[in-house]
């Protein structure tokens, strides 16, 4: 695999009108996590580079960021992973979103993938909201081209309907055509248990062993996280588990708002506790729509070929394009 350290220190600072191609290390990232498209979508332009992010909470970030661009795009979607996981394991989502002609901006949240950060660590969940609103302020400036939907998995579910609550969003004043949440976060299972352990942890350990999940159908991509990928994290950290303590009260007691989110959910997730959740998610959201998927589990773009199929035709139903060639 790629040496992780020298392709963070590959990253230049990005320039979104014209993003760097891979070089170096980078070249070795791409190849290993299967984001070179380029040979399948003819005239694929991609660039991958860092924004600098600072907090209130006084931690500062380099933010890792990447672009893929067809050559007649008909949409934008900002794609935000989940918790433990990176860009790199979105490869079926983003070749998808992109045979269909939409250009694609995807980064690793604080703490992940190839951005700075203690891994899987955070202190509060305001932090992703300043990395989310960097990103967006690079996207807006570039004009990217419109519609701007969003694509998000469980964490960044979280992050994305803590953006959309704190904004009071609708339809009309929000600049996302269409959000899409898969397996969204607001509290994972056996939540009650969880926490009393971490209060009886904390003061003694700042991390956990991570114990991988059976998280999707696909044995080669759970084998792949467990033994091959680099950028996994191999611990729980007990920081995040505060942090998340901290913002699911937060999330719970929020005033609802307009926007109609679209949810995917597996009902064999055993991630998140998607039966509390999909409650919070209606009473936040009164015009969201659900749309459950029997049997699949939590990773729902790397799920095996059969769940994954059903996901994509969620995403070709919902995400609107321009009529624009």
């Amino acid at each position: 695999m790629f040496d992780v350290a020298a392709a963070r220190a590959a990253l230049l600072p990005i320039d979104w009108a014209d993003p760097a191609p891979a070089k170096g290390a980078l070249v070795d990232y791409v190849r290993d996590y299967g984001l070179d498209f380029g040979g399948r979508i003819p005239g694929l332009r991609h660039g991958l580079g860092f924004i600098d992010v600072s907090t209130p909470q006084l931690n500062d970030y380099r933010i890792a960021v990447q672009l893929f661009q067809v050559p007649a795009p008909r949409g934008t979607v900002l794609v935000v992973h989940g918790y433990y996981d990176h860009v790199g394991i979105f490869d079926h989502a983003i070749e998808h979103l992109l045979a269909r002609d939409f250009d694609v901006v995807a980064f690793d949240l604080p703490g992940h993938g190839l951005s700075s950060g203690a891994p899987a660590a955070i202190d509060s969940f305001m932090e992703y909201q300043h990395a989310l609103d960097a990103v967006l302020t690079g996207m807006v400036q570039t004009r990217l081209v419109v519609p701007l939907s969003v694509l998000v998995q469980s964490t960044g579910g979280a992050i994305i309907m803590e953006w959309l609550l704190r904004a009071r969003a609708s339809a009309a004043s929000s600049p996302f055509a269409a959000v899409v949440a898969l397996a969204p976060l607001v509290r994972p299972v056996h939540w009650k248990l969880n926490r009393v352990l971490y209060y009886l942890l904390r003061p003694f350990r700042q991390h956990i062993a991570r114990q991988f999940a059976v998280n999707s159908h696909d044995e080669k991509f759970l084998r792949f996280l467990r033994e091959e990928d680099p950028l996994q994290s191999r611990q729980l950290s007990t920081r995040w588990v505060g942090a998340m303590k901290r913002w699911i009260p937060h999330m719970e007691n929020a005033t609802p708002c307009d926007y109609p989110l679209v949810v995917v959910q597996g009902d064999a997730d055993g991630t998140v506790d998607w039966r509390h959740n999909l409650g919070v998610i209606r009473m936040k959201f009164p015009r969201a729509s659900v749309h459950m998927i029997a049997a699949a589990r939590h990773q729902l773009v790397n799920e095996s070929p059969e769940f994954r199929a059903q996901v994509f035709a969620v995403l070709d139903q919902v995400l609107p394009r321009n009529d624009v060639a």
